[in-house]
């Protein structure tokens, strides 16, 4: 659906594609991307749409995952993270026409819940739940996901995967691990 207020919500999509857990959005070059986890096979897939109703260009990535994929597009190219089947590792890949993904990274961290990935401007975060701990984790990357470094572990715990943005600086949410599970938000330095 889409709003031109935040407040009416219409022009409703329903695709014949199905997932077991939640999609994720992000815009890159004008178009509308949405990824998901397909069901029974647990295959990555990307779909696209110039017009937020009209949906096609499907690509079956080729990989899989056991929770859902993050997406977001920014200046470098549209890229994609995701839990690797198996092991659990973090992978974070690259689409610069929004069809064709490569420059795979397996990052040497694991989860067991979905990742966050978000992006400005060339620089990126990816935000994850620690899997023995439920500690917040953060990578950086401020070559377009060449390289992967200034680890910072959280002394914060989530109650599932967390959610990142950037807006001048790089936010996180997470819900918490109280008893009422209360919804965080952090600002980064």
């Amino acid at each position: 659906m889409h709003s031109p207020d935040s407040k009416t919500w219409t022009g409703k999509v329903t695709l014949k594609e199905t997932s077991s857990s939640g999609p994720a959005l992000a815009v890159y070059q004008g178009r509308l991307y949405m990824a998901w986890q397909g069901v029974g096979n647990n295959n990555l897939n990307v779909i696209s749409s110039a017009d937020g109703s009209s949906f096609g260009n499907k690509q079956t990535l080729g990989q899989t995952t056991l929770s859902g994929p993050s997406l977001v597009g920014i200046d470098k190219g549209l890229f994609i993270a995701w839990r690797g089947v198996g092991n659990n590792q973090l992978n974070v890949m690259q689409s610069t026409d929004g069809t064709t993904f490569g420059n795979k990274k397996t990052l040497n961290e694991t989860t067991t819940v979905r990742p966050a990935i978000a992006g400005s401007n060339g620089a990126l975060l990816l935000v994850w739940q620690g899997v023995s701990n439920n500690l917040i984790n953060i990578l950086s990357s401020t070559d377009g996901g060449a390289t992967w470094g200034n680890k910072f572990t959280s002394t914060q715990t989530s109650f599932g995967g967390p959610a990142a943005a950037m807006y001048a600086t790089g936010f996180i949410a997470w819900t918490g691990t109280d008893p009422q599970h209360h919804l965080n938000i952090a600002g980064l330095q």
